[in-house]
């Protein structure tokens, strides 16, 4: 344990390396090379010029700055990745390893090198009021010293709220682990989950005490602000009184109540503050479906930092890129990987708000309607009897709400992208743009043709649907450098949106019983979204369970592809148990795949290409006229993406395994958590504690 011990403080007292702060400093100081050996910068130099302490904390926060976490889509009912595995679908761990990194499939967090930068930063800048145990630096104006310090406490409690909601508690260190660390220091225990919370709650009080004039409410540049703060705090209070974390409340910790009343105080906060510091939701009027349309893109990727936007991941494509453009492209725009499946798509409600009940797929069975099982692509494509399919002419994209258009793509949507060899369907092109998007089959594994996304093994299936929220129409990805084609954007990627605080805010006063609070806040959003007001717009006024699943629904939706889901699925105890019927263990997730009906067609571009012209002569497939021929060249069959049904198992998955190789071999006072099994025997830790 001793030889252990020692090497673990070699490497803590290593000096901070050079090329994080080279940039600053050089630019902060003209003459540096003159003066300084920058291979022999100390940890002295660095916390004693006003350069270096800026490169120190702009390099800590771009690297610890959160991300788009788009493996864990593949995760729950909103898509199907095709590269990453579903174990957490499928309850298929390995105990021992991480299994590929922060966002694999398996689910690794452990942020401690980030947190380790944080610590120092904190422990070297502080400020009045902020108890730092090593001198505060006097390089730095009071006000600066505040500013950075409010956006480190925020990122750290980020960290580790984004740590608790995976394992529960966990070791918990406030300070930099150096070589004079004692021990106990270097091998912390976990904390108990309550006493992480308590924390992540205490930084971001902190954070919020700053004065405003040093630590403001808003910014345009997109560094973190007190806005983030507020909003954070409701948001780990939110999951903390949520079902994850009360499924057990052991003597010494809040009841559930208690916490709904916390997580209720907290999101109405952060509601009338940033609604007084003049955040809001973006176009709140709503309109008719191409406004809507338009409003969606300007805010999610033209009017960057506009009003709803509190906190975000700032990209630029020549410095900081962006990739999930590419990821969510059609595979005929150069893009492909990440697809909405059949049950995100039917979430989606009609125009009047009303669910959408016009297709119905059985989620948890194999064979029907035409369906294709993964593994066993069918290659004879008169096995297929389109007309027996009662999923033959399904008209699943009239009337629904503007969001659908929005968010989904789909075979014959008006779409105006650059793509692979659109110039053969010239009469398409609009200022170098094929306008409508064609995504279709015929059945034969590892063909294509120039407007396909067929699938070309049996790793990449037909693929009915794209995302089509956060895609540019801009970026050219072939024409820009054939040799090696750009596979980003500058697409800012956001972490908190207003409309998040307002669901938060309705979830909590749901569970308080302040119903009038909780419909207000959908209203408001679903009339963004274009939805009339008829009927409370199309949902009416339910109490309990069933208002619950509105709002999870509502979340689902306006949350498309934003990196939660997962998370409300888990914390609402949406794989087992459900809520008011509605679960997701046992699912299997689907397509509805277009396919040729007339194979050969493929081997005649002119005349397939003269086959959709017939139906865009006609109006295209949002009129009658324009779907009667849309049939007459398409029909429909019904795609299973999964091998086996989602199985989630919430003893094991409501708070994960810790790796043990890759984690707790390097501190074995880390106790592993209960329901999970690993060298050692069975967990001890409670995460309920």
């Amino acid at each position: 344990m001793k030889s252990i011990y020692n090497t673990l403080k070699r490497t803590v007292s290593r000096l901070i390396p050079v090329s994080v702060f080279a940039a600053a400093f050089l630019s902060s100081c003209a003459d540096v090379v003159e003066k300084t050996d920058l291979s022999k910068i100390t940890d002295d130099a660095v916390w004693n010029e006003p350069g270096m302490i800026r490169g120190y904390f702009d390099n800590t926060m771009n690297a610890a700055m959160p991300g788009f976490e788009h493996r864990l889509l593949g995760h729950a009912d909103e898509c199907f990745k095709t590269e990453s595995g579903t174990s957490v679908a499928y309850n298929s761990f390995d105990v021992n390893k991480a299994d590929g990194g922060s966002y694999a499939a398996n689910i690794d967090r452990w942020p401690y090198e980030h947190l380790r930068k944080i610590n120092r930063f904190l422990d070297h800048v502080g400020y009045d009021g902020f108890v730092s145990r090593q001198p505060a630096t006097d390089k730095l104006s009071q006000a600066e010293k505040e500013n950075m310090t409010g956006q480190m406490l925020v990122l750290r409690a980020y960290h580790y709220f984004d740590l608790v909601r995976t394992y529960g508690g966990v070791p918990l260190l406030l300070h930099e682990q150096t070589a004079t660390s004692n021990f106990e220091e270097l091998y912390t225990a976990r904390s108990k989950t309550s006493e992480c919370v308590a924390q992540i709650v205490k930084d971001l009080d902190a954070a919020i005490a700053l004065p405003d004039a040093s630590f403001p409410m808003k910014n345009s540049d997109g560094h973190i602000s007190k806005a983030v703060a507020y909003a954070l705090k409701g948001r780990v209070l939110l999951y903390y009184a949520s079902p994850q974390f009360t499924r057990q409340t052991p003597a010494g910790t809040k009841t559930a109540s208690e916490r709904w009343a916390e997580a209720y105080a907290a999101c109405k906060e952060a509601y009338d503050k940033l609604t007084a510091a003049g955040f809001g939701l973006y176009a709140p009027e709503g309109g008719d479906r191409k406004t809507v349309m338009d409003n969606y893109y300007k805010m999610l990727i033209t009017e960057e930092m506009n009003c709803e936007m509190i906190w975000v991941r700032r990209y630029h494509p020549l410095i900081a890129k962006f990739d999930v453009d590419k990821d969510f492209r059609p595979m005929s725009s150069s893009g492909g990987g990440i697809f909405p499946v059949w049950e995100m798509v039917a979430a989606f409600s009609n125009a009047d708000g009303t669910p959408f009940t016009g297709v119905t797929v059985d989620n948890s069975i194999n064979g029907t309607l035409g369906a294709f099982t993964q593994g066993a692509v069918t290659t004879d494509h008169n096995t297929v009897e389109p007309d027996g399919s009662p999923i033959n002419k399904s008209v699943f994209w009239l009337d629904r709400e503007p969001r659908f258009y929005a968010f989904i793509g789909y075979n014959g949507c008006e779409w105006s992208l650059i793509r692979k060899s659109q110039n053969d369907f010239a009469s398409d092109l609009k200022d170098g743009k094929m306008q409508h998007e064609w995504l279709f089959s015929w059945g034969i594994a590892g063909e294509q043709n120039p407007f396909s996304n067929a699938w070309a093994s049996t790793n990449s299936m037909g693929q009915g649907f794209f995302i089509r929220k956060f895609v540019s129409n801009v970026p050219n990805y072939e024409i820009t450098d054939p040799n090696n084609p750009l596979k980003e954007c500058g697409t800012d990627w956001p972490l908190f949106r207003f409309a998040e605080v307002m669901l938060n805010l309705a979830e909590a006063a749901a569970k308080t019983g302040k119903l009038q609070e909780a419909y207000d806040m959908l209203d408001a959003i679903r009339k963004r979204a274009g939805i009339p007001a008829a009927n409370n717009y199309g949902i009416g006024r339910k109490t309990g369970d069933a208002l619950i699943l509105d709002i999870l629904n509502e979340r689902r939706i306006e949350l498309f592809v934003e990196s939660k889901r997962y998370y409300d699925a888990r914390r609402w105890d949406l794989y087992k148990t459900g809520v008011n019927g509605y679960k997701i263990n046992g699912m299997r997730r689907h397509a509805i795949m277009p396919w040729l009906r007339d194979k050969t067609a493929v081997n005649d571009k002119p005349a397939l290409i003269g086959q959709l012209e017939k139906i865009l002569e006609k109006g295209g497939i949002d009129t009658d006229e324009g779907r009667e021929e849309y049939f007459k060249t398409f029909f429909h069959a019904v795609m299973l993406y999964d091998i086996q049904a989602i199985d989630y198992d919430p003893v094991r998955q409501d708070f994960l395994r810790i790796p043990y190789e890759t984690h707790i071999m390097k501190n074995p006072t880390i106790k592993q958590t209960k329901g999970w099994t690993d060298e050692r025997g069975e967990g001890t830790f409670d995460p309920y504690e």
